[in-house]
């Protein structure tokens, strides 16, 4: 674990025991998957935590999610603040949606701590009263550049605020079978690989393609690269021209979309 991993969750421990909500970013996944890991965001209600102050405080941090893995967390701050009690509530992925923001019409009944799914930011943005976590006592201006840019920026308002705090990105991987590779006459070693596909060598997506068809010709066309030209092509193009289809209130559908959905097709 780098130090840099080490400073995002220490963030993470001094900012739950700060006065007021907040909600933090993490890398989620469909409602189907329950147990996923969180792909996150913003923060918002009023505090239901006492204040901490000093070592002698008894404090109650109320902490939703909807994976188990939160308990690690609970159980790791309790390590550096004994006098602080996390409550760890494990709720299925929609409910911990639905009821937070239930809670944000209502005035009450949100945690001090929750995790939301990146693609819910917007909807919860949307209803205000979100702490500024550039604001003491978070001060979490002094990691942004220990952050993946992008991630900083789904967690950021348009007026500047950080109201969700990212603590993960999903760094992605090419997987092959060497088999099916070797039986194409392709190299199998994965610098090759990199050679023949890998950006930073200069290569485009027109060699990916020329690389699918090559396998799916030597197998007579029983294998593909992609399992579904949909996620793995027009996902990953999308998302190579930054995340998501606004510009501030302008919808880019046809601007973001169309590049994609054409080599999706051609796929």
């Amino acid at each position: 674990m780098s130090s840099k991993s080490l400073s995002r969750r220490g963030f993470l421990r001094v900012a739950a025991a700060g006065v007021g909500s907040a909600v933090l970013v993490a890398c989620g996944q469909p409602a189907a998957t329950p147990a996923a890991a969180p792909t996150a965001a913003p923060a918002a209600a009023a505090p239901t935590a006492a204040p901490v102050q000093g070592d002698t405080a008894k404090t109650e941090i109320v902490f939703w999610w909807w994976d188990d893995v939160g308990k690690i967390w609970a159980e790791a701050y309790k390590k550096v603040k004994p006098n602080v009690t996390v409550t760890f509530v494990n709720q299925p992925f929609a409910d911990s949606h639905d009821k937070l923001l239930t809670s944000f019409a209502a005035g009450s009944g949100a945690p001090d701590v929750a995790s939301i799914e990146v693609g819910r930011v917007g909807s919860f943005a949307a209803k205000g009263g979100l702490v500024n976590l550039l604001d003491a006592p978070y001060d979490a201006g002094k990691y942004k550049n220990d952050m993946v840019e992008y991630k900083w920026t789904q967690g950021t308002s348009t007026d500047g605020r950080l109201i969700a705090f990212p603590w993960d990105i999903g760094p992605a991987g090419f997987w092959y079978r060497t088999d099916l590779f070797e039986a194409a006459g392709l190299p199998t070693e994965p610098e090759k690989i990199e050679e023949l596909i890998g950006n930073k060598n200069g290569k485009t997506w027109d060699d990916f393609f020329a690389l699918a068809k090559q396998i799916t010709d030597k197998s007579s066309g029983k294998t593909s690269i992609v399992a579904d030209a949909g996620t793995d092509i027009y996902g990953a193009v999308l998302r190579q021209a930054g995340e998501g289809y606004f510009d501030g209130n302008k919808l880019l559908i046809e601007e973001k979309g169309t590049r994609p959905l054409q080599l999706a097709a051609d796929f």
